[in-house]
């Protein structure tokens, strides 16, 4: 009997603390943050004579996920969207040839957030080039 009285008592504590530990926590002077849209445009800019065939990947919330362009002849490419508060902006291109001189460039709200470039001469046959960049938006 004694041991029941004993376990009892102690349930009762321990379903206190844990009553009062839950009744404390209020949500009172807790604000959310503020979500705040962004437009950010990404861009490709090709700085060699001709035109370069770009694989391009960049994040677009509007899809969810990573998108995936293949475009032929850049010279200059650019695409716009939304995003809001801690959404990353992620962009990254590709090109094939054996010479490189091109940059990526991530504005958000019309003004340079992040950028890469990268010079390749034209002293060999390379690989893929690729050169990338990202900005979580704040």
């Amino acid at each position: 009997m004694r041991y029941i009285t004993n376990r009892l008592v102690v349930m009762v504590v321990v379903l206190g603390a844990i009553m009062l530990a839950f009744s404390s926590c209020s949500d009172e002077g807790i604000e959310p943050r503020k979500e705040i849209t962004y437009l950010v445009t990404y861009e490709v800019v090709s700085h060699l004579h001709g035109n370069a065939n770009f694989s391009i990947e960049y994040n677009d919330p509007a899809y969810a996920n990573i998108s995936s362009i293949y475009r032929d002849s850049v010279t200059k490419w650019s695409t716009t969207c939304e995003m809001k508060t801690l959404y990353l902006a992620y962009l990254k291109a590709s090109t094939l040839a054996d010479s490189a001189h091109f940059q990526v460039r991530i504005l958000v709200d019309s003004v340079l957030s992040s950028r890469d470039s990268l010079y390749v001469p034209p002293i060999g046959v390379t690989d893929t080039i690729t050169i990338q960049t990202s900005y979580l938006m704040p």
